[in-house]
C-alpha cells in the first residue's frame, strides 16, 4: 500500500489528499495567514443582507464573539468611540480567558479579534456598529440605529440587531417622476444616486436636470434591478406622474410607498422619504400586534420566555414575537420547557441571551419572527408565540348496515 509522507515534518498518511490538506492547513507560513487575513477584513465590511445575514446566523462556533457599540456618524470612527470599542473588546477578551476551552480556539479568537476592532475603527459610522468574530468568520456592519452596547461570548454570534436593521432600515430605490425620471438608493435618511449603465453594458452620465434628456421609468427600474437585485420602491411625483406610472409600469406593483412631490431636492426627498417609511412602518407593527392580541382572545398565544422555547423547541408555534431590545441570560436545563433563567450571562454554561438564541432557533425551523419596536406589545411579557389550535378531528358518520 502506498503511503505519503509530509515533506516537512515526519508524519505519513495513506492518500495525497491528506497530505496536501496537511500542507495547506498545518504548515501554512504567517505570510499566508497574514494575506488571508487581509482578504478576510476587506470582506468583513459588505453591505448587510439576507444572504449575509443566514450565514451569519448559522456560523457555529464555540467561542463566537459579538461586539455592538453605539456611535457617532463621522467619515472615521472618533476618538470616543475608538476607546469604547476598544474597552468593549477587552471585556470580551477577559471573557475569552476564563472560557473552559481545552484547544487553541480562545487564542485564534482573540487575535482575529484584535485585528477586526482595528480595522473597525478605520472604517466610516453610522449610529451603531457590530463586530462578530469567529474563527471561520468575520464580519464589521454599520447599524442605522444605535444599538444597546453589549458584547457576548457564545457558541453564535447574537444576530438580532442585524435582523432588526433588515427589518427596520431596508435598503430601498427611490425612483422621482417628472421630466427627467431619477432613482436614488440607501436606506434610513441617506440617500444617494446610483452610476447607471446603459442596455449595452457601458456605463453613462447621469443628466444634470438642466438635460433636456428624458429617461423612461421602467428602463431605469430594470437596469438597477438587473445590477443591485429588487428593493422596496418608493416614487416621487406630482399627481399626474403618479396616476401615469401607476397606469403603465409593469413595476407599479412594487411600490410600497409614494409621495406627491413635483420639486426635486435629493436632501428633502431623503427627509420626506424616511418620514413616510416610519409611517409605514409603524402601521405594520399596530398590525402585528393587533393580530398578536387577537390571537390572544382565542387562546392561541403563549407568553414568556420558557413557553415561547418549549412551543419553537416542539415545533408547535407558527409565529413568533419579541420586543427588539429583551435579553434574558441563561442556560439549558432539564424539564418541561429545556431553559432557565439566570442573572449573571458569565455564569459556567450560561447563554449570554437565550431571546437570539430562540430568534435562531425559529428562523432554523421556518417559524415567522416578529421583532417589534420597544414597548409595542404593552404587556407585562415583551415575547409571546402563537399556537394555532389543531382543526377538529373529523369523525366519519357510521354507516347504515343493509339488512336482508
Amino acid at each position: 500500500m502506498s503511503v505519503y509522507h509530509c515533506p516537512l515534518c515526519p508524519l505519513i498518511f495513506q492518500y495525497r489528499t491528506e497530505v496536501e490538506w496537511h500542507l495547506r492547513e498545518e504548515h501554512r507560513s504567517r505570510a499566508d495567514e497574514a494575506a488571508d487575513l487581509r482578504v478576510e477584513l476587506a470582506a468583513a465590511t459588505r453591505p448587510l443582507d439576507r444572504d449575509r445575514l443566514s450565514q451569519l446566523r448559522s456560523s457555529r462556533s464555540s467561542p463566537s464573539v459579538t461586539l455592538l457599540l453605539s456611535t457617532a456618524p463621522a467619515a472615521t470612527m472618533t476618538v470616543l468611540d475608538i476607546a469604547r470599542l476598544r474597552q468593549l473588546a477587552e471585556r470580551a477578551r477577559r471573557r475569552l480567558s476564563a472560557e473552559p476551552h481545552v484547544d487553541t480556539a480562545v487564542s485564534v479568537v482573540a487575535d482575529r479579534l484584535a485585528k477586526a476592532v482595528s480595522a473597525a475603527e478605520s472604517q466610516a459610522t453610522d449610529r451603531g456598529i457590530a463586530v462578530l468574530v469567529n474563527k471561520n468568520d468575520l464580519a464589521i456592519i454599520t447599524l442605522p440605529f444605535a444599538p444597546r452596547d453589549r458584547h457576548v461570548v457564545d457558541r453564535g454570534f447574537a444576530t438580532r440587531d442585524l435582523d432588526y436593521a433588515l427589518r427596520r432600515h431596508p435598503r430601498y430605490r427611490v425612483l422621482v417622476l417628472g421630466h427627467h425620471a431619477r432613482i436614488l438608493e440607501g436606506h434610513s435618511r441617506q440617500l444617494s444616486e446610483p452610476a447607471t449603465v446603459s442596455t449595452s453594458g457601458s456605463p453613462r452620465s447621469v443628466p444634470t436636470l438642466d438635460s433636456t434628456v428624458y429617461w423612461d421609468p421602467d428602463t431605469l427600474l430594470s437596469e438597477r434591478v438587473d445590477t443591485a437585485g429588487n428593493m422596496p420602491l418608493v416614487v416621487v411625483g406630482d399627481q399626474r406622474d403618479l396616476a401615469r406610472f401607476h397606469g403603465r409600469s409593469r413595476y407599479a406593483g412594487d411600490v410600497v410607498a409614494e409621495i406627491r412631490r413635483s420639486r426635486f431636492h435629493r436632501g428633502n426627498v431623503a427627509d420626506l422619504v424616511a418620514d413616510e417609511l416610519d409611517r409605514v412602518h409603524h402601521e405594520q407593527q399596530s398590525r402585528a400586534v393587533a393580530e398578536l392580541l387577537h390571537a390572544d382572545m382565542q387562546s392561541q398565544v403563549a407568553w414568556g420566555v420558557h413557553a415561547a422555547w418549549n412551543a419553537i423547541h416542539n415545533r408547535a408555534a407558527d409565529r413568533l414575537w419579541v420586543e427588539h431590545d429583551y435579553t434574558v441570560p441563561g442556560r439549558s436545563a432539564p424539564g418541561v420547557y429545556g431553559i432557565e433563567t439566570t442573572t449573571d450571562a458569565a455564569e459556567p454554561g450560561a447563554i449570554d441571551d437565550l431571546v437570539d438564541a430562540l430568534i435562531t432557533k425559529a428562523a432554523q425551523h421556518g417559524i415567522e419572527t416578529h421583532i417589534l419596536d420597544r414597548h409595542s406589545i404593552g404587556t407585562t411579557e415583551p415575547v409571546a408565540v402563537t399556537i394555532p389550535v389543531p382543526a377538529p378531528t373529523q369523525i366519519p358518520a357510521p354507516q347504515s348496515l343493509a339488512t336482508t
